[in-house]
C-alpha cells in the first residue's frame, strides 16, 4: 500500500473536510513561528497490557502498529507533521525522546509496506525483544511527514497491567500514563477489555483521576467477540456501551479486534469482519454512532474538530496580537526606510532626505533647538553634540582666550621674582632680558641708521619671533571646529535616514565634502598666516596709536615708579606723607634714573613699544578672522550646502541608486513581513468565520 492510499483511506478521515481550512491556516503559521503555545490535539490510547490498544490504533489510523512484538515499557507515537517532503521516518529513543542525544535508530521508509519488518529489525539493532528485562524506556516514534499532513500526534502508551518487575514496578508504567494524561491538549482513548471485568481495570480511576469532568475522555470497549452471548457480562458491556455505567461525557465506543491468528488482516477484510459481528446478536441493538472503527474515526474527528474550536478565541487574540506587531514593524520599516525600486522613488526620498538635513543644519548653525533632532540629553555626548551653534561658541572662546594667554612665543615679566630662585619661568622673559634679545637682533641687522634708531625691518622680525605659535593654535582650533561639525552631521545623517542609507549618505557624501571643506579652511587659515608671517606689518587701526602711546605711558610710569620707591626709601608710593621734599634733587633722580645713555637699548626700547602695541591690535584680528572668515565662512556655512536639493537633482542615476537604492536585507524583511501580515490577515478572519459558524462565507 502507497503512502498516498493510506493518507486516503485512514488519516483524512480523522480530519473533518469543514476543519480542513482552518487547519491548514493554523499549520502554515505555525511552520512560519506564531503561536507555537497554541495547543494542538494528541490522541493517546491507554489501556491494560493486551486489552487491544494496538489494534485499535490499527483499525483508526491504518498503520500497522507492532502487537505483542514490542516489550512492555515501550511508547509508540506516530507523529504527523506537515513539511514539503513526504516520508516516513521510524526512530527508536532510549530514555527521554525529548533529548535528541538519546536517539539510537533512525530510518525513512517510503511506504508501509516494510514498516513492521523495520521496526523488528530496529528493535534487534538495539538488542531489544518483548522477552527483554528493559533497562530503559523505550519510544518508537513513527513520523509522517507531508505538504497535505496535519498536526496531530497519536500515542499508544504501554499497557497498565503487567507482571512485577525489578525495574519496572507498576508505579513506573502507571506514572508514564498519567503524565500523558494530565497534558490538556490529550485525547484520552480508555481502551477497556471485555475479557476482564471493567471495574478491575485501572484506566478508568487514572482517566478520571486527571480529567474529572470527562471532556477529554471517550471509553473504548475492545474484543467484545469473547463474551458468552446472553451473559450477565455482556449484558453489562453493553449498559456501559450505553453510557449507563461509567458515565463519560464523550460516550463509549466498541471495536472488535482481529482474530489472534489474523492480526495482519486486510483493512477492508477487518472492516467487513467487524461489521458482520455488530450486526448480529445484542450488539446490533447500539446506535451505528458507537460501534465500528469507522465511526470511531468520525467520532474522533468531531472531538479534534470540538477542541480546536474552543481554542479559538485564544487563537484569535494571539494572531491578531501578531498582525498588530508585524504590521507596526512594516509601518516603521516603511517611515525608516520606505520601498524604492525605481530611479524616481529613490530621488525622491534623497529630496526629502536633503530638505529634512537642510532645516536641522540650518537650526543646528542658528542656535534653535526647536527639532526633536535636538531632544537628545545634553549629559551624554551625541547630546552635546547636537547644539553645534554652542559648540562653535564655546571653541571661539577657548580659542580667544588661548590666544591671549599663551599665543605668544615669551612671556615678558617686570623682572624675577624672589621665588623664581634665579631662575626664568619657562616661555618668559623679564624686559631686561627681552630688550637684550632685541638689542643683539638689531646688531645683527644694522643698516644705515643713525645710532638710537632702528630699521622698521625689526619690528617685523621681532613680532614673528612673538608670534611663532600662531600657527599651531590656529590650526589645532580649526581642525577641532571641523571635527565638532563632522561629528554634528554624522548625527544629523543618523537621524534622518536609515542605517544603510545613512551610511552610503556618510560614505559617498559627506566624508568627501568634509574634506573639501577642511581642505578649504586650512587654505584660508595660511592666507591669514602669510598676512603675518610675510607681509610687513600695516595697520591704519586707530587702536595702533593708542596702545603705543598706553604702553610707553606704563613703561615710564613703571620707571618713574621705581625711581620714587628708591628716593624715599618705600616699598610702594601708596598711602605714604611725603611732607617737605627737595624738589629740585626729586627731578635730577628722576630725570638721571629714567635717561638711557645706551642708545641701543633705548632704540631696542621702542622697538618692543611698538611691536606690542602691533601684536595686540593683530592678534584680536587674527582671533575675528580665523573665528569669522575660517570657521563661520568656510566651514559652518558651508554645512547646508553639503546635502541640498539642488545637489541632489545634478546626481547621476548610478550615485543616487547607490545612495538611496533600498539594502537587500530591508527588501528582503519588507517582504518577508508583507507576506507575514497577508497571512496573518488571512488566518484571523479564516478563524472569525469559524467562530461565527458563517463556513460558506468567503
Amino acid at each position: 500500500m502507497g503512502l498516498a492510499e493510506f493518507f486516503s483511506e485512514r488519516l483524512n478521515d480523522l480530519c473533518a473536510e469543514e476543519r480542513s481550512e482552518l487547519m491548514d491556516v493554523i499549520d502554515n503559521l505555525r511552520i512560519h513561528g506564531f503561536f507555537q503555545n497554541v495547543s494542538q490535539p494528541q490522541i493517546i490510547v491507554c489501556g491494560d497490557q493486551s486489552s487491544g490498544k494496538s489494534s485499535v490504533l490499527q483499525a483508526v489510523t491504518g498503520v500497522p502498529f507492532p502487537i505483542n512484538r514490542t516489550p512492555l515499557f515501550t511508547t509508540t507515537e506516530l507523529v504527523l507533521q506537515r513539511t514539503e517532503k513526504v516520508g516516513i521516518y521510524v526512530s527508536i529513543f532510549l530514555g527521554n525522546p525529548v533529548a535528541s542525544s538519546c536517539v539510537s535508530f533512525h530510518e525513512e521508509l517510503e511506504d508501509f509496506t516494510g514498516l513492521e519488518a523495520l521496526m523488528e529489525r530496529a528493535m534487534e539493532a538495539r538488542g531489544i525483544s518483548s522477552s527483554t528485562e528493559m533497562l530503559d524506556r523505550v519510544t518508537l516514534r513513527i513520523r509522517i511527514s507531508g505538504p497535505d499532513q496535519p498536526h496531530l500526534t497519536i500515542v499508544d502508551l504501554p499497557g497498565l497491567v503487567q507482571p512485577q518487575t525489578k525495574k519496572w514496578p507498576d508505579s513506573d508504567i502507571q506514572n508514564l500514563v498519567t503524565s500523558y494524561m494530565k497534558d490538556s491538549r490529550s485525547i484520552i482513548l480508555a481502551v477497556v477489555s471485555a475479557k476482564y471485568d471493567y471495574v478491575r481495570q485501572p484506566v478508568l480511576k487514572l482517566a478520571r483521576s486527571v480529567d474529572s469532568n470527562g471532556t477529554r475522555t471517550i471509553g473504548v470497549i475492545t474484543k467484545p467477540d469473547t463474551l458468552s452471548p446472553g451473559s450477565e457480562r455482556e449484558s453489562s458491556y453493553v449498559s456501559l456501551a450505553l453510557n449507563q455505567e461509567v458515565e463519560l461525557r464523550l460516550g463509549w465506543h466498541v471495536l472488535k479486534n482481529p482474530d489472534s491468528g489474523l492480526i495482519k488482516t486486510p483493512l477492508a477484510q477487518r472492516h467487513e469482519e467487524e461489521s458482520k459481528f455488530m450486526n448480529q446478536g445484542i450488539w446490533q441493538e447500539l446506535p451505528d454512532t458507537v460501534r465500528g472503527a469507522s465511526q470511531l474515526r468520525k467520532r474522533l474527528r468531531q472531538i479534534i474538530h470540538d477542541r480546536v474550536t474552543l481554542e479559538l478565541p485564544r487563537l484569535i487574540r494571539s494572531i491578531e496580537r501578531n498582525r498588530r506587531r508585524c504590521k507596526e514593524k512594516l509601518e516603521q520599516l516603511d517611515k525608516l526606510s520606505p520601498p524604492r525600486n525605481t530611479f524616481y522613488s529613490q530621488q525622491f526620498h534623497l529630496l526629502k532626505l536633503s530638505e529634512s538635513f537642510q532645516r536641522i543644519t540650518r537650526s543646528g548653525i542658528d542656535g534653535n533647538w526647536n527639532d526633536p533632532f535636538f531632544g537628545l540629553d545634553l549629559k551624554t555626548e551625541d547630546g552635546n553634540a547636537s547644539r553645534l551653534r554652542a559648540v562653535v561658541q564655546d571653541n571661539n572662546q577657548k580659542f580667544a582666550n588661548a590666544m591671549r594667554s599663551s599665543g605668544q612665543r615669551h612671556t615678558i615679566i617686570p623682572e624675577l621674582k624672589e621665588k623664581h630662585r634665579g631662575v626664568c619661568p619657562p616661555l618668559s622673559l623679564t624686559r631686561e632680558m627681552f630688550i637684550d634679545h632685541v638689542k643683539l637682533t638689531m646688531q645683527q641687522s644694522r643698516g644705515r641708521e643713525l645710532p638710537g634708531l632702528f630699521d622698521p625691518l625689526i619690528v617685523t622680525d621681532i613680532f614673528r619671533w612673538q608670534a611663532y605659535h600662531w600657527e599651531m593654535y590656529a590650526e589645532a582650533y580649526v581642525k577641532k571646529a571641523w571635527e565638532a561639525c563632522k561629528r554634528f552631521m554624522d548625527l544629523v545623517i543618523k537621524h534622518i535616514a536609515d542605517v544603510g542609507t545613512a551610511a552610503a549618505i556618510s560614505r559617498k557624501i559627506i566624508e568627501p565634502s568634509m574634506d573639501r571643506i577642511l581642505e578649504n579652511a586650512k587654505d584660508k587659515t595660511n592666507e591669514f598666516l602669510k598676512s603675518f608671517q610675510r607681509v610687513q606689518p600695516i595697520s591704519y587701526n586707530l587702536d595702533l596709536s593708542q596702545i603705543l602711546q598706553k604702553v610707553r605711558s606704563e613703561r615710564s610710569k613703571a620707571a618713574y615708579t621705581k625711581t620714587l620707591t628708591s628716593f624715599f626709601h618705600v616699598s610702594t608710593l601708596q598711602r605714604h606723607n611725603c611732607g617737605s621734599i627737595n624738589l629740585e634733587e626729586l627731578a635730577n633722580a628722576l630725570t638721571r634714573d629714567t635717561d638711557e645713555p645706551d642708545l641701543d637699548r633705548y632704540a631696542a626700547c621702542e622697538v618692543i613699544d611698538v611691536m606690542e602695541a602691533y601684536y595686540q591690535v593683530a592678534l584680536k584680528r587674527f582671533i575675528d578672522d580665523i573665528a569669522v572668515e575660517v570657521i563661520e565662512v568656510k566651514i559652518v556655512s558651508a554645512l547646508v550646502d553639503v546635502l541640498s536639493p539642488g545637489g541632489v537633482y545634478k546626481m547621476d542615476h548610478a550615485l543616487i541608486e547607490a545612495l538611496a537604492g533600498e539594502l537587500k536585507e530591508d527588501q528582503d524583511r519588507r517582504a518577508k513581513l508583507t507576506k507575514q501580515l497577508e497571512m496573518l490577515t488571512h488566518g484571523i478572519r479564516t478563524c472569525e468565520r469559524f467562530e461565527s459558524g458563517t463556513l460558506d462565507s468567503k
